[in-house]
C-alpha cells in the first residue's frame, strides 16, 4: 500500500501581476511511500496531483490544503 502527503498551497505573487491575472498556485508535495516506489504509482500520484492544482487555482484558495492519498 502507498501512502502520500501531498500539500498544495495558494498564494498571491505580486511580481507575476502581469502574467497572472487571478492566484497563481504554487504547489509542493512530500511523498511517503510505504513500500518500494512503483513507476505506474507515480504516475497516477503526479496525474491526480496536477489535477488538485488545477482545482486550488480555480478555487483561489488563500488557505493550505491537505490531501491524504492511498493506492
Amino acid at each position: 500500500m502507498y501512502y502520500y502527503k501531498i500539500f498544495i498551497y495558494t498564494r498571491w505573487l505580486e511580481n507575476d501581476r502581469k502574467q497572472y491575472l487571478n492566484h497563481h498556485p504554487i504547489c509542493f508535495s512530500s511523498f511517503i511511500p510505504q513500500v518500494n516506489e512503483n513507476s505506474v504509482k507515480i504516475l497516477q500520484l503526479f496525474s491526480l496531483f496536477t489535477t488538485l492544482c488545477a482545482i486550488s487555482y480555480q478555487n483561489y484558495s488563500t488557505q493550505s490544503k491537505y490531501f491524504h492519498i492511498s493506492f
